[in-house]
């Protein structure tokens, strides 16, 4: 059975003057238009603010039919687009099939570390083909394929970059022979020729890494306990015991005294 990834969510916030109305599907080439009523009592209308894929967009709210056109973005990529209004009224989509994808692909879950980028999928079809892309100069470069398995209940994919030293960012496209894609989300990861080091292994007050870098510290069952970014981990706070620190694509392990 095909199903819709077209979702509706409506979030109601208690004594507070404003909510938000969220759909998400697949940008197809159409505008989606939004009914923007006006509050004669507030002399004022509905919509507060606009955000696609969680960025703000540039759009004259004074007018009661909105059209979002998505140019930012790429045919067939994923588009969320979340309405801010006053709680007393409530906006409406004119036309929500504009983004509505028939079809029961999805990619379930990405990953990407110092060493590889993973993929689960779900709903794939042997005719599909999984095309990985680097950017490059502000283009999309195709740097692999990969033959979709069919496994309908979901298959995982490997694939071995070559990262250049600096920033690298990445996306996979999945396509059929009738033409249709769809992009998963980009993925980034900044490569270093020296991998990054932590001192010490047991900890008392601070961690110290050999560069700046985003870090997550975690406890052995694997729930994070702390995050953040820079060379200086404070963790004067952090009980004593064992723990793991992930950065830059591996994890170690180290003890708090």
């Amino acid at each position: 059975m095909k199903k819709f990834l077209l979702v509706f969510f409506l979030f109601f916030s208690f004594g507070l003057k404003a909510q938000e109305t969220l759909i998400t599907g697949v940008y197809q080439g159409h505008s989606l238009y939004i009914k923007n009523p006006y509050n004669k009592e507030l002399g004022k209308f509905c919509i507060n603010s606009i955000k696609v894929n969680h960025r703000e967009i540039d759009i004259d709210l004074k007018l009661s039919a909105l059209k979002l056109d998505f140019k930012e973005w790429d045919l067939f990529s994923p588009v969320v687009v979340r309405v801010y209004h006053d709680e007393v009224c409530k906006p409406r989509f004119v036309n929500p099939e504009a983004i509505l994808f028939h079809s029961s692909f999805k990619y379930d879950s990405l990953f990407i570390s110092d060493s590889l980028i993973m993929w689960h999928s779900k709903g794939d079809k042997k005719e599909g083909l999984y095309t990985i892309e680097k950017l490059a100069d502000d283009y999309w470069e195709e740097v692999s394929t990969i033959r979709a398995k069919g496994d309908f209940e979901g298959a995982d994919y490997i694939y071995f970059p070559e990262y250049d030293v600096g920033g690298n960012k990445y996306r996979i496209k999945y396509s059929l022979p009738n033409g249709r894609f769809l992009y998963s989300k980009e993925l980034e990861i900044f490569h270093y020729n020296e991998p990054i080091t932590f001192t010490p292994k047991s900890v008392t007050d601070i961690i110290t890494l050999s560069r700046h870098s985003d870090y997550e510290i975690m406890d052995l069952e694997g729930n994070v306990i702390l995050s953040g970014s820079g060379k200086v981990i404070p963790l004067r706070r952090l009980k004593k015991g064992d723990y793991m620190i992930y950065l830059e694509g591996y994890s170690d392990n180290f003890i708090k005294k």
